[in-house]
């Protein structure tokens, strides 16, 4: 893994920890289901796909965007980052 794409990850992970002050940060792994168990709104979705796009320097089309690519921390950066 570069070292632009661990920046990324824990860019993500940073994000999704902070979102999900009530839950013990230590239990937030990157496999973990953020949306299902949640951890992030729907708000918290937006700015989520605004923060990849910015990490990735890419623009993500919603026409495209399947809900489980948002589904943890490791498909989030599979799906976009790497």
């Amino acid at each position: 893994m570069s070292v632009n794409n661990s920046y990324n990850r824990q860019a993500i992970r940073d994000y999704v920890r902070g979102k999900a002050q009530s839950v013990d940060q230590v239990t937030i792994t990157d496999e973990t289901l953020i949306i299902q168990e949640g951890l992030i709104t729907s708000v918290d979705v937006l700015e989520l796909i605004l923060l990849i796009e910015e990490l990735g320097e890419i623009e993500i089309d919603a026409t495209e965007l399947e809900p489980d690519m948002l589904e943890s921390i490791d498909k989030i950066c599979r799906s976009f980052l790497e």
